[in-house]
């Protein structure tokens, strides 16, 4: 009986696996692939029940799904948003093999799930790859299944898939944040470009303002001495002189914003 079952769950875990296989090739975001994971062990009944955890470079965990969990989930996860991980991936340490907890063990006592899981085996494993660590997988067995190599092997077989997508997001995601940061330093320079081109324009029309209005005043004011105060222009003379004079300082401002601008 036991061995029928075994092959029976073997075989939901091969469907399980072949589905994982397909998610993660078209699945491009991280979060809705560890969901589907977990759902997809549970649901080809290949596990009772599965936990993914991804967690920082500092094993504090950031987001987590779990599957087929029947009580107790919730104190769990308040423990993960303390930043508490379960007793089972703790014992994992940096091992890139599956971990065991058989029935009975006494290594999950501190977990709000122990009592869940006493009747059950635990198989665990650290996702990582290329020496980058994402988190931790779990999954619950009924008793009754014994696991071998085999089974051990499917299990890492499939981890090794997971972390593999989870580091392509992650150097795809880099890839991305970099071509952005590309291109935002490439719409500043374009921007201080073209800023700096009207800096110059700016600059090269004030000179050549002021050096005319240099002539208006320069002349205003040869013709109101000749004349003299009492001349019936000398107002007009006096007039454009002033209007000169306020141009001339409208062409210093313009000529200090291209100094600016060229500095750009």
């Amino acid at each position: 009986f036991r061995r029928v079952l075994f092959r029976s769950h073997l075989n939901h875990l091969l469907l399980a696996v072949r589905a994982i296989n397909q998610l993660i090739v078209q699945e491009k975001d991280q979060e809705t692939m560890v969901r589907n994971t977990c759902h997809l062990l549970v649901a080809n009944r290949g596990y009772l029940s599965a936990l993914i955890v991804l967690a920082a470079p500092d094993d504090r965990p950031f987001f987590w799904h779990a599957a087929g969990f029947q009580t107790n989930f919730e104190s769990l996860e308040t423990k993960l948003q303390q930043g508490i991980l379960p007793p089972c991936f703790r014992h994992i340490g940096d091992k890139k093999k599956s971990w065991l907890v058989e029935v009975g063990e006494n290594r999950c006592e501190e977990c709000p799930l122990a009592q869940e899981h006493e009747e059950k085996r635990m198989i665990c494993i650290r996702l990582s790859h290329d020496e980058i660590h994402f988190g931790y997988l779990v999954a619950s067995l009924e008793k009754e299944i014994p696991v071998n190599q085999e089974e051990r092997d499917l299990f890492e077989e499939m981890a090794r898939d997971l972390s593999y997508a989870l580091y392509t997001m992650k150097r795809e995601k880099e890839h991305e944040e970099t071509e952005r940061h590309r291109e935002s330093l490439e719409r500043q320079l374009a921007q201080a470009q073209k800023m700096e081109s009207i800096g110059r324009l700016a600059g090269g029309v004030a000179h050549d303002f002021n050096n005319m209005l240099g002539v208006i005043m320069g002349y205003t004011e040869l013709v109101m001495r000749k004349l003299g105060s009492s001349s019936s222009v000398a107002e007009y003379l006096d007039d454009i002189h002033n209007a000169a004079t306020r141009s001339a300082e409208i062409t210093r401002q313009l000529l200090a914003f291209a100094d600016r601008k060229s500095v750009v």
